[in-house]
């Protein structure tokens, strides 16, 4: 198993691996509820899951897409396609209008839904990174975007300014492979 994420509201928890399964379980029972197969080439790397329930996102690092998939059926919605290497990691913002993608490539991209039930479409695309980019993480406010890369670094981005760099984080001596920021006050 390469990665697992949970519905907001804690119920239904979502697991992908290398078996490239797809599987979405009743976390009060452990049942299956519904499960897809030969979801991406090699299997599933990476998933996040939308705040709103709506949908869940997932990557294969062999595969220069993103797949957005409908959370409760695991029907496909859409195919992301913009990156030119695989995509090593993705993150659903908070108020679930946007997906960020961190490729082999150093790349990120910032995909955005177009109306109510629309598509997504690139918003922005970020080339400050050397190395892959597996680890992307929108704070719980929203307003900012951490990304860890292969370069050893961390980059935070300011949401709310078209996603200005706010600060590099250096210190790490090897690839940095998960983000994550906490709901808690600093210090409090």
């Amino acid at each position: 198993m390469n990665d697992v994420a949970f519905s907001i509201c804690g119920n239904f928890g979502y697991s992908g691996g290398k078996d490239n399964r797809l599987v979405m379980w009743d976390m009060r029972t452990g049942d299956v509820v519904s499960e897809r197969t030969n979801v991406h080439t090699e299997g599933v790397l990476g998933m996040a899951v939308a705040a709103s329930g709506a949908f869940i996102v997932t990557c294969d690092a062999n595969e220069n897409r993103v797949m957005v998939w409908h959370a409760k059926t695991l029907a496909p919605m859409q195919t992301l396609e913009g990156h030119e290497r695989g995509v090593a990691g993705v993150a659903v913002s908070p108020d679930s209008t946007m997906i960020v993608s961190g490729g082999f490539g150093g790349v990120v991209k910032v995909w955005e839904v177009q109306g109510e039930g629309g598509r997504w479409k690139v918003k922005r695309t970020i080339n400050d990174h050397t190395n892959g980019v597996p680890a992307v993480a929108f704070s719980p406010d929203g307003k900012m975007l951490a990304t860890g890369s292969g370069d050893t670094t961390i980059k935070v981005y300011d949401v709310t300014n078209d996603f200005s760099l706010m600060h590099t984080l250096e210190g790490h001596t090897g690839y940095v492979m998960s983000v994550s920021y906490t709901h808690l006050r600093a210090h409090e």
